[in-house]
């Protein structure tokens, strides 16, 4: 025996319009180009010339939005380095790069690198 659901959507607003699929998709774009977005984007592009290219293959950065940069290392040993002797120069460097007000702190953590 089989049941029917029927489902009835009806729209209390009686100016709704439809939109195609290329205006919601464009205005999807258009909100990912927000300049804390393209800041993101930006700082991976940038993240060799940042902090070298051999610390550049074992690490990956994170800009959160509350302006943390958190550093994602595969091993323990590099995030200590990391932490104790270059934490300082990469806000630095970073700071010099976007401004002192893009970057507030640097934060290191030992985990799966993802892209």
């Amino acid at each position: 025996m089989e049941k029917t659901v029927t489902f009835t959507l009806s729209c209390r607003c009686s100016s709704a319009k439809m939109q195609t699929i290329r205006d919601v998709i464009g205005g999807v774009l258009a909100s990912l180009k927000t300049p804390e977005n393209l800041r993101r984007c930006e700082i991976l592009e940038r993240w060799p010339a940042i902090v070298g290219p051999e610390i550049a293959r074992h690490t990956r950065p994170r800009l959160d939005g509350r302006g943390s940069l958190k550093i994602w290392v595969e091993q323990s040993a590099l995030a200590f380095e990391l932490n104790q002797k270059y934490r300082q120069t990469i806000l630095k460097r970073v700071r010099a790069l976007f401004g002192e007000k893009a970057v507030k702190d640097v934060r290191v953590f030992v985990g799966q690198l993802r892209t």
